[in-house]
């Protein structure tokens, strides 16, 4: 995803960064809100979506583990 960034490719990012929240990838997840590499599409609407996803995700699967009484395993 960061090379399609790099290539200035962002609807191909976008794509990536899409699939890397739904594969829970921690490379997207602890630095999407923080890092400098995503300055260049902060301005882009589709990057709040990403934020959206990202925390729906995060609510989704702790209120999911708590309610149903599982515990995470280190990945």
């Amino acid at each position: 995803m960061l090379g399609y960034l790099a290539l200035g490719d962002i609807d191909n990012t976008f794509e990536s960064i899409k699939a890397s929240i739904e594969e829970h990838n921690q490379l997207v997840t602890y630095t999407l809100m923080a890092s400098e590499w995503w300055d260049p599409i902060h301005d882009d609407p589709r990057f709040d979506e990403m934020l959206e996803l990202l925390d729906s995700k995060a609510t989704h699967t702790e209120q999911y583990l708590r309610e149903h009484n599982i515990t995470q395993k280190d990945e």
